[in-house]
Parts: structure tokens; sequence; C-alpha cells
């Protein structure tokens, strides 16, 4: 009876769990703030990028890349963010053979598709 009511206990815990991060998973953080995302053309052919990628500021980078032509770099400092805007934007850097410099940081979907989209890559110290 004890082995029962033991595992009744963890499969309980384990329900619990899982409905929590459902919810989290669902539902978000709580904040549902948006993402925020700086973009300037800082020379020419240079493009400043700062922050995350959402639906929005995706669109927000497209059309900054589409409005400059001529950019041969990209400055970048990303937390990453929404996969297929950031694939969308990949694709662009790549065809366009667009060099990435990483000022500060470039994870999640900045690391995996930005970087490997690039036609070089290069980190700040």
């Amino acid at each position: 009876m004890k082995k029962i009511l033991k595992w009744l206990g963890i499969i309980l815990i384990l329900v619990l769990l899982l409905g929590i991060g459902g919810v989290y998973f669902l539902f978000g953080s709580g904040g549902g703030d948006p993402a925020k995302l700086e973009v300037a053309a800082i020379d020419d052919e240079t493009l400043q990028v700062i922050g995350e990628v959402d639906k929005k500021t995706g669109k927000e980078f497209l059309r900054a890349l589409q409005e400059h032509p001529q950019i041969k770099t990209i400055k970048i400092s990303s937390g990453g963010g929404d996969v297929d805007e950031s694939i969308k934007i990949a694709k662009e850097i790549h065809n366009r053979k667009i060099e990435l410099l990483i000022e500060n940081y470039c994870f999640s979907s900045c690391l995996n598709y930005f970087v490997p989209a690039a036609a070089k890559t290069t980190i700040e110290p």
C-alpha cells in the first residue's frame, strides 16, 4: 500500500509540473512584451541591429535590408527570436553575401540562422 501511495504521489507531482509547463508554453511567461529591435544604417554599407526578432520586428529587419540594397555588413547583438522570420532574414543575408559582425552576443535564431548564412562572421572581443 505504501508503494502505491508513493507512486501516486510521484505521478501527481509529474502531472502538476507538466500542467504548469503546459500553461507556460501556451501563454508565455505572463509578460507578453513584444520583442524590441533597433535597426539603423550606420553608413552606406553597414546596418546596426540590436534586439530580438518576432513577426513584427522581422519584417522591420527585412524592410531595412530592402531599403539599403548596398549593405555589405550587419553589426548585430541579438538574443534571436522567431524561427520563421529569422530564416527569411538569413536567406536575404545569404543571397546578398552579407558579412556579420557580432558585437556583444548572438544567441538562438541569430546563431542558428544568421551566422551560417553570412558570407563571413566576425566576433568582436
